[in-house]
C-alpha cells in the first residue's frame, strides 16, 4: 500500500502489540496518543476500517466512510450513513453443526 501512497495509522489502547510494519504508524502504542488525536486522525481520514468497538463511533462524528467488522446483530448498523459497509461475525449454530 505504500507504493501506492498509502499510509496506514494504527489505533487502539496502549496495552496492543506494538507492530512494525512499513507504512503503518503504531499510533495505538505511541506516546503521541491522546483524545484530541484521535479525533483529528479521523477526521483527515479518507477511510476508517474498524470493529464495534467505542472508538467506531469516531469516523461516524467525523463522516470518515468506514468499513465496520466483527459486528453481531445488524441492530447495531443503524446509526451509519449510506456507503458504509457492515461485515457480521459469522455464527454457528452448534444444534444443527452449521453457520447461520
Amino acid at each position: 500500500m505504500k507504493s501506492q501512497g498509502i499510509s496506514i495509522v494504527k489505533m487502539g489502547g496502549k496495552y496492543m502489540k506494538k507492530v512494525s510494519i512499513d507504512g503503518v504508524y503504531d499510533y495505538a502504542t505511541s506516546k503521541h496518543q491522546s483524545t484530541i488525536m484521535d479525533l483529528v486522525i479521523c477526521k483527515e481520514a479518507r477511510m476508517w476500517i474498524g470493529d464495534s468497538s467505542g472508538a467506531n463511533a469516531i469516523p461516524i462524528i467525523t463522516k470518515t466512510p468506514g468499513v465496520f467488522c466483527n459486528y453481531c446483530l445488524p441492530v447495531m448498523c443503524s446509526n451509519y450513513r449510506r456507503g458504509d459497509l457492515s461485515i457480521f461475525k459469522p455464527h454457528y449454530f452448534v444444534e444443527s453443526g452449521r453457520y447461520l
